[in-house]
């Protein structure tokens, strides 16, 4: 028989320990015990779409490729969007909505984390919008075909590659790019190559779902054209905003060569 006081259960229930050992209180959340080491490592070890995808890809993933597809200074609030599942895990959409009391715990959640990295604690509209446009990547690479119609209507793919990092890799991966983003300098630091290209045109066909939609013949050919014609290319894509969209912009360097094996 358990004699604890009714009080003093409850109160014992009422914090979680993270992956640090910090004491976390989900319905009384504080931007002190807020910790990115504790965030990137749960969402690494979370798998989007509730675990009913045909490969792991963890949600740690797709806040990186988020935060790489919307501008610079909504970047690491593209990284962050999902970080309340690390202290109240995730609810499919379908049940979400019909829980407003999650849905109030998870937004005081996200306000202390807003107030821990110094973000508004509204949304921009271009990390909603990312991360709709997501779905249609992760769709093509890790489900079947849907029983029915997604409520996608009218957006397009961002193009991105879903890699299926495992755990580590994405814990590493989410560290990084908050590093990129909050220390000073350029937000990417890695320069736009031909070899780069090459390799988001092979890895993105073999076990990327194939967002450029490419054929086997494209691939072939794109990945022997030479360092000299990639780089002209590239050199014509970029523009200003360049380091806020680069991974669109090597989307579009893609599409251009293949649009130029049809010339």
């Amino acid at each position: 028989m358990n004699d604890t006081p009714p009080d003093d259960q409850w109160h014992a229930a009422s914090w979680m320990q993270t992956y640090t050992g910090k004491a976390f209180r989900p319905m009384d959340p504080r931007p002190d015990d807020v910790c990115i080491e504790d965030i990137a490592h749960a969402l690494s070890m979370q798998c989007r779409y509730n675990g009913h995808v045909k490969r792991f890809a963890s949600v740690a993933e797709h806040c990186v490729l988020v935060s790489r597809h919307v501008p610079a200074r909504d970047a690491l609030w593209g990284l962050l969007h999902d970080a309340t599942e690390t202290y109240v895990g995730d609810m499919v959409r379908p049940l979400k909505i019909h829980m407003p009391a999650f849905r109030e715990a998870e937004d005081r959640v996200m306000e202390a984390i807003a107030e821990k990295f110094g973000l508004d604690p509204q949304m921009p509209a271009s990390v909603h919008e990312a991360d709709s446009r997501i779905l249609l990547d992760e769709r093509a690479a890790l489900l079947g075909e849907p029983p029915r119609q997604w409520a996608v209507n009218g957006l397009t793919p961002l193009g991105c590659a879903i890699h299926g990092w495992s755990p580590a890799e994405a814990e590493q991966a989410y560290l990084r790019r908050f590093a990129e983003l909050t220390a000073s300098g350029p937000v990417c630091s890695v320069s736009l190559d031909p070899a780069s290209v090459r390799d988001e045109i092979r890895e993105a066909f073999t076990d990327g779902g194939n967002p450029h939609r490419l054929t086997a013949d494209q691939v072939d050919a794109l990945t022997g054209l030479s360092d000299t014609l990639i780089g002209d290319t590239i050199q014509r894509c970029l523009d200003d905003s360049f380091w806020e969209v680069y991974d669109q912009t090597r989307s579009l360097v893609i599409a251009e060569l293949a649009n130029g094996l049809d010339d």
